[in-house]
């Protein structure tokens, strides 16, 4: 089949890339890591997946094609080989026909691919697969720990002979497709072919196939992702106990040597992760993350950045007061968490059923001390630190220290655990001063405000930029984004050629577009949503100043150290803001920026037509906001005080 037929019934592109398998935990970052090594197409770099909120040419067609008239035919019919559908293939083709061209080819990345391997076979036969697949026990604990299989009245051992039914299925089809065509497909066990050996012959399957490839690095893409390797050992043993789960085991490992002895590594090995200053002699627990929340790029850099090695401790997405592993799997054996349910059922203080697996988790990883971020987190870690005898280390950010609502529901326990806590972090000076005056003894309370990896922006010309303000934040009530919204509209009567453009998502994005529409603003004001860090990193190089009128919230919810009013210092543009929180430290009045009281429209619209006017002021008060970021709010120096408040908090610890 050649390029030239794209379009017809029959089409398909003429060398489509797919990769598939058993749907489980590792499965995802695998376009990802060859999007990264610079795979190409017919000279089209390949995109990520589009989890990853990228455009790129690994598309997922399923929903699509289930959206038809048809929907469950692929299903039905998935391993015995029928003839396609006409209605069906023509709705295939004209996805596949979108999404490609004459010039391009496609990759598919879809795990439920494998339920419907003779479909796409029949559609695509040039395609070439790769597979990935995990150990039997693995996979049913992942779906157990993310509560996939919930319906199955939550019985445990009934919801692993479920998983190990589905694996064996999957096992199979990828077992016997895989042998039969064995020149167009590689099967990648995971997580044991991510190290250098692997992403070799991944490579060379990609290079005899026609890719163009750079080096893979498939440790690194997966880290982020990487689960566990040892399921539960009541899992471990029912896998054993299951005949024909080990036989299809054996099977895709026996399909899998076959595979790459066809495609020995010959291009160089991977190169291995990126050093890490980090020590490996010391563990420290770091808990409070929430993945889900793109904001929370500070406590990323806690976990990558600091000279320790990092045990993590998430946010439950199911419950967001408990916690989970890395691998979100929770904490606490069976028995821990029906007491806690029971708990939690007749009101119950839980405080005891609470602590004490997270007790036993901080004594089994071994670790040194505990960096809690958010308040809240401290107060619920509090007394598993006691117990296990580690050091506490609570890092305040914003919220915590100043809704009301927070305050109301943890203040006894904050005021509690501010005696057993070894220090606590406060991210501006006005934070400082309020932990205070809520009970934390002075010594104890540092003062570290967050740091931005200035080598990653690029010194912006406001000079030579259109006036262009930019605005990136949660519109949320304490960013003030209607607020600004008022402040541009003023500022147009002075500089009406000047733009406005917003980025973020919340709660009052609505409420925003719609002031802008009603004020007649549509064209002059750009909503453009969550972005990328890298693309927020472009639109400060293209702008002139940043702006955010930050207040205090009705329910005194209140701003720390915004990252996003440092990172557009480090960009060097001028930052014009309130005289708010931590935004009073990072921006200097009439130096790095300008800085209005909160709820002063006019005075904020007379700084942003006086910026729009002048270009040669902004570009100089830029260039001084460059250097007293780079001098004050460096990542390097943040995480090089954190890490003397934790070693201090291990040195001075006296259980």
């Amino acid at each position: 089949m050649t390029p030239s037929s794209v379009g017809t019934q029959s089409a398909c592109p003429a060398r489509p890339l797919m990769i598939a398998g058993i749907p489980g935990p590792l499965d995802q970052p695998l376009p990802s890591a060859l999007a990264a090594s610079g795979l190409e197409i017919n000279g089209t770099a390949v995109g990520r997946c589009h989890s990853y909120r990228s455009k790129g040419r690994i598309v997922s067609f399923h929903d699509e094609l289930l959206a038809s008239s048809e929907p469950h035919w692929m299903i039905r019919h998935a391993g015995r080989s029928p003839t396609v559908p006409p209605t069906l293939r023509k709705k295939a083709n004209a996805i596949l026909v979108d999404h490609s061209s004459a010039d391009d080819h496609w990759g598919l990345a879809d795990p439920r691919a494998t339920y419907c391997l003779d479909f796409w076979d029949e559609l695509a036969p040039n395609a070439h697969w790769i597979f990935t697949f995990s150990r039997p026990a693995l996979f049913a604990w992942s779906l157990i720990a993310r509560r996939e299989l919930d319906f199955l009245a939550g019985n445990p051992i009934r919801q692993a002979t479920a998983a190990f039914g589905i694996w064996r299925s999957l096992g199979r089809r990828i077992s016997g497709f895989a042998a039969s065509r064995p020149e167009r497909c590689l099967c990648l066990r995971t997580p044991e072919d991510l190290d250098e050996p692997g992403a070799g012959i991944v490579a060379a399957a990609l290079s005899s196939w026609g890719y163009e490839v750079d080096q893979i690095d498939l440790a690194g893409s997966f880290k982020p992702h990487l689960l566990i390797t040892l399921a539960p050992a009541w899992i471990s043993r029912l896998e054993k106990l299951s005949p024909k789960t080990r036989k299809i085991w054996r099977s895709l490992l026996r399909v899998k040597a076959q595979l790459e002895a066809l495609h020995p590594p010959e291009l160089p090995a991977a190169p291995a992760s990126r050093p890490s200053a980090r020590g490996v002699q010391q563990k420290i627990c770091i808990a409070g993350w929430d993945r889900a929340e793109y904001s929370q790029t500070f406590i990323r850099a806690h976990i990558e950045e600091l000279p320790a090695k990092p045990v993590l401790l998430l946010r439950d997405p199911h419950h967001r007061k408990r916690f989970v592993t890395e691998n979100e799997f929770r904490v606490g054996s069976l028995l821990d968490r029906t007491l806690i349910a029971l708990s939690d059922e007749f009101g119950i203080r839980r405080d005891a059923f609470q602590s004490r697996p997270l007790r036993r988790f901080l004594r089994d990883e071994a670790v040194v001390a505990v960096l809690a971020e958010f308040g809240p987190n401290g107060v619920r870690l509090a007394g598993a630190c006691t117990g296990a005898k580690v050091p506490l280390v609570v890092h305040f950010h914003g919220f915590d220290v100043y809704r009301k609502n927070t305050l109301e529901d943890y203040g006894d326990g904050y005021r509690t655990m501010f005696e057993t806590a070894s220090a606590v972090v406060a991210v501006s000076s006005d934070m400082q001063r309020r932990l205070i005056r809520m009970g934390a003894p002075s010594e104890k309370v540092h003062c570290n405000p967050c740091g931005v990896e200035v080598s990653k922006f690029e010194q912006a010309q406001p000079s030579q930029a259109p006036p262009q303000f930019l605005a990136v934040g949660r519109f949320v009530n304490k960013k003030g984004p209607l607020l600004t919204i008022l402040a541009f509209r003023a500022a147009l009567e002075e500089a009406p050629d000047s733009r406005l453009v917003m980025v973020g998502d919340g709660a009052l994005l609505d409420s925003s577009r719609r002031l802008a529409s009603g004020l007649g603003l549509e064209e002059r004001i750009s909503f453009l949503g969550s972005r990328p860090h890298e693309e927020v990193a472009c639109l400060m190089r293209e702008s002139r100043a940043f702006v955010q009128h930050s207040v205090v919230a009705r329910d005194g919810d209140s701003e720390g150290t915004p990252v996003a009013v440092l990172e557009a210092g480090a960009s060097g543009l001028p930052v014009i803001g309130t005289s708010h929180a931590g935004i009073a430290d990072a921006v200097l009045h009439d130096e790095t920026g300008f800085l209005v009281e909160e709820g002063d429209v006019e005075a904020m619209a007379s700084y942003i037509s006086r910026v729009a006017r002048d270009p040669h002021l902004a570009a100089a008060v830029g260039q001084r906001a460059r250097q007293h970021i780079s001098k004050s709010y460096s990542m390097d120096a943040h995480i090089a005080r954190l890490w003397r408040i934790i070693e201090g908090a291990i040195e001075g610890f006296r259980p």
